[in-house]
């Protein structure tokens, strides 16, 4: 018997070792506990991620503007899917929006851009501006506090103005993490 239970206090030991190199590997653990996702310190647990590795837009998802935004396969900041700013002119907008119920605490989602200086991504909550970003980026994190619990309106615009087109003039978003 003693045999059996050294056996299978060895193999939990193994796999406990696997999903501790997961989690680490995952970015799971860390010396900030800021900067883990979805944990209780951060103040965003538990939270709703919206990503797009199932290929399809969430139905949630309201589309606005002169081009609804659409999956993009080869360009994400993790997975294979990001979501894409419509094709857009001089003087347009594309944007999407989501109402969503949440509590109080941190929004986390990531943007990619490739547009000229003047034409921006713009963040909202509740129709005030929280983030613009522009030009040629990376992916980059950003994160915002949602100050109330209730229901409130998330949207995301890409917006040209009327002068010089650069890059690839879009802009991907990825990975939204809401408090909920």
């Amino acid at each position: 018997r003693l045999i059996i239970i050294i056996f299978l206090f060895l193999s939990a030991c193994t796999e406990m070792d696997s999903d501790l190199e997961t989690a680490i590997n995952n970015g799971y653990i860390s010396e900030d506990a800021e900067k883990l996702p979805g944990n209780l310190f951060g103040g965003f647990w538990p939270a709703t991620l919206y990503h797009f590795e199932h290929a399809a837009v969430p139905t949630n998802f309201k589309m606005t503007g002169d081009a609804d935004w659409f999956l993009k396969s080869d360009n994400a900041s993790y997975g294979s899917y990001s979501l894409q700013s419509g094709t857009i002119d001089n003087n347009q907008t594309s944007c999407f929006s989501i109402t969503q119920t949440t509590i109080a605490g941190n929004i986390v989602f990531y943007y990619q851009t490739s547009s000229d200086s003047s034409d921006n991504l713009k963040f909202y909550i509740d129709g005030t501006l929280k983030k613009t970003a522009s030009g040629v980026t990376n992916w980059t994190s950003y994160t915002t506090n949602v100050g109330s619990s209730g229901s409130h309106i998330f949207k995301w615009c890409y917006e040209k103005d009327s002068g010089i087109s650069s890059g690839s003039d879009s802009i991907w978003i990825d990975e939204i993490l809401m408090p909920l």
